[in-house]
């Protein structure tokens, strides 16, 4: 079991048994990266992956096109929730069941005169996975009180 936990923390898929289950089971979905990277199981990966998806398809529509820009040649805030918006609806609708939380934040302070260019900032806070669990067990004795 030593080696196995080993193998586990080094990243490998490797396959386990349960006592009193038949079968062999993979010990999780390492993808070869640092366990602390957010890339390191690949239903992290999935989800990343989905969503840059619904970001590029949401946004492709709003390439070339005018906007209006503020004295300095920024974004202005009303157009930053406007996109901030558009992509948070999209995400949140598609990837409903299949991530926590998503945010996106769009820094008025991009000089889109200047650099042609608008940068977008999304937040994807993915639903936990029950890697382990640990059951208290223990006895009770009615007549002693606490």
């Amino acid at each position: 079991a030593e080696e196995i936990d080993l193998l586990d923390e080094a990243g490998y898929i490797i396959y386990r048994t349960f006592p009193k289950k038949n079968g062999y089971y993979p010990n999780d979905d390492h993808m070869g990266a640092p366990l602390s990277d957010d890339y390191s199981n690949l239903k992290y990966g999935r989800v990343a992956d989905k969503a840059m998806i619904h970001a590029y398809v949401t946004f492709i529509e709003e390439i070339q096109d005018d906007i209006e820009l503020d004295d300095d040649g920024n974004i202005p805030q009303e157009m930053c929730s406007y996109y901030e918006a558009l992509i948070d609806r999209a995400v949140a609708t598609a990837m409903e069941s299949e991530i926590s939380d998503f945010s996106s934040y769009v820094d008025p302070a991009q000089n889109v005169l200047s650099i042609q260019r608008m940068t977008v900032a999304c937040k994807i806070r993915p639903r936990g996975c029950l890697r382990d669990i640990i059951v208290n067990l223990g006895f009770e004795n009615p007549a002693i009180k606490q």
